[in-house]
């Protein structure tokens, strides 16, 4: 199944993998896309690839979303099923944004700011007596 023809309110079930993991779609250049940021495969995302994957993140989210605003009674008051189940799908909501963002930060990374051992290590390279700390 096309996540791109899923319909609002439509379950999504996701295709086991060959190593295992769920698989939720495919980049532009083929490769496939896992539930969990952290899989292996994908290490060799390119920048690209991991827009991709973004873009599926966000579109799991979306019928997720749409079924947690569907979770109520007619009146809108809440049983405890509904209370449960919505609870499940914020779960559910709160895991594809996180892997959505990991994505992001992989595509785009930010610059690293410089700590005490930078400073430290310019201070060796730049002192040949070794006199500015004693190592």
């Amino acid at each position: 199944m096309n996540l791109r023809d899923l319909k609002i309110g439509e379950s999504v079930v996701a295709e086991k993998g060959p190593r295992g993991g769920n698989i939720i779609g495919h980049t532009k250049s083929g490769l496939p896309i896992y539930d969990s940021h952290g899989n292996a495969n994908h290490k060799s995302f390119s920048k690209k690839d991991h827009q991709d994957a973004v873009q599926e993140h966000l579109k799991k989210m979306g019928p997720i979303q749409h079924e947690m605003s569907q979770q109520h009674n007619g009146d809108g008051t809440f049983s405890k099923q509904h209370a449960k189940k919505k609870a499940q799908l914020q779960k559910q909501f709160e895991h594809h944004k996180l892997q959505r963002d990991r994505h992001a930060n992989s595509a785009d990374p930010k610059p690293r700011e410089p700590d005490q051992r930078d400073f430290d290590r310019m201070d060796r390279k730049n002192d040949p007596d070794k006199r500015s700390k004693s190592w």
